[in-house]
């Protein structure tokens, strides 16, 4: 935690951008705790951290109007806000109905969590009566229009701030960094649901013995005590051999049941959430290349997991 507050202080200090890359962060770790990839504990510590990177980076730059506001600090208050008063508001998910209630309900809080932080934004924005930051949004606003602006013909004079060639995207293929990086995404992806797929066969395998052999009881002619002792006893050892999951899972639907078994590992998906982010910011801003292809040298180092490759 101490580590991620001072990398985050310097980064912010240094380079006015990192706090674009500091809300992809903080919007993916809130889409992972909405997926429930991840609880609201590690998300808060997250936040904590960020919250000590971003407070002294705008003390040490001396109350910066752009940092403050930023859509980063926005998003950055307004999740904290959730996760500290409606974080506790959520669907125990049981059956079918429950998912979809769930699901809405993600759809709907990412939503309002979205639109509060920029109209958060924009009452900082008059408040403190800056626009600091208004040349990046015209910047990516004249990439699609025939806006220009002062800012917007300085910056895109320059290559580095065209959109990603395609001889870029051809050097990152001959060198097999997205063949590798995708193949890695594929096979993680096929492993997270091999497993939950596996965990529900087991499931469906345990239900039929079950039944199986609830329905040879029923049909046995032998109704004396001491067989219906030893059917009782055979009960009662059944119970006590039954896990705590297995007592949990019970009655559970069979989507719900796959879903709950998905089990996917957090850091990675991070890493692609994050790959993709930035793919579409490189392919916004060639300059952001940069980010785009150390991300996927990231998840190109998979190969090497004993995990997933063994």
């Amino acid at each position: 935690q101490v580590s991620i507050f001072i990398l985050n202080c310097l980064c912010l200090l240094f380079w006015q951008f990192s706090q674009f890359i500091f809300l992809t962060q903080t919007a993916i770790f809130f889409v992972m705790e909405q997926l429930r990839i991840i609880d609201v504990k590690s998300l808060c510590v997250f936040l904590h951290s960020h919250f000590c990177g971003l407070h002294m980076a705008v003390l040490l730059l001396q109350g910066n109007d752009m940092l403050k506001s930023s859509l980063f600090a926005s998003f950055f208050l307004v999740v904290s806000a959730y996760c500290l008063f409606f974080s506790s508001l959520r669907v125990k998910v049981q059956n079918r109905l429950d998912l979809l209630v769930e699901a809405w309900l993600v759809v709907l809080r990412i939503a309002i969590v979205v639109c509060a932080s920029f109209y958060l934004k924009k009452v900082i924005s008059d408040f403190l009566e800056v626009q600091e930051d208004s040349h990046i949004w015209d910047i990516l606003y004249s990439k699609f229009s025939d806006y220009k602006t002062f800012h917007t013909l300085i910056y895109t004079c320059s290559e580095v701030f065209d959109f990603l060639p395609w001889s870029s995207i051809k050097n990152m293929l001959h060198s097999f960094l997205i063949p590798f990086a995708l193949i890695n995404i594929l096979n993680v992806c096929n492993y997270w649901l091999c497993n939950a797929l596996s965990a529900s066969r087991k499931r469906e395998m345990e239900d039929n013995r079950v039944k199986t052999e609830k329905d040879s009881q029923e049909d046995t002619d032998d109704s004396g005590i001491e067989n219906n002792a030893e059917i009782i006893k055979k009960e009662g050892t059944d119970k006590k051999v039954g896990t705590v999951d297995d007592q949990s899972d019970a009655g559970i639907d069979n989507v719900v049941f796959f879903l709950k078994h998905l089990n996917i590992d957090a850091a990675i998906f991070y890493n692609i959430s994050q790959m993709a982010v930035y793919g579409v910011m490189a392919a916004l801003v060639m300059r952001l290349k940069l980010l785009f292809t150390t991300q996927l040298c990231v998840l190109s180092s998979l190969l090497m997991s004993t995990k997933y490759y063994v």
